[in-house]
């Protein structure tokens, strides 16, 4: 009997270990995934910032081309006989 308890009791202990074993490699799979999914998301942040850049260079240019191209509010006035 005392034999029977021992291997009953030696087989629960290695499916212990094998759910702990088990567990672990999820854990890691887990930690993984989630440094995969914060690498993608620092990538967007970096892109979305580069976009930004860029509209804000585009916005710029276009608003110093408009300046440039639009006579002044004073100069129109006098055109018109309004001065």
């Amino acid at each position: 009997m005392t034999d029977y308890n021992i291997a009953r009791i030696t087989e629960h202990v290695k499916t212990i270990e094998q759910i702990v074993k088990e567990g672990s490699v999820i854990a890691q799979n887990q930690q993984d995934l989630l440094n995969t999914q914060i690498s993608v998301m620092l990538n967007i942040h970096d892109t979305l910032i580069e976009i930004k850049q860029q509209l804000q260079l585009q916005f710029q240019q276009l608003v110093a081309a408009t300046n440039t191209a639009t006579p002044p509010a004073a100069s129109k006035n006098s055109k018109n006989g309004k001065n």
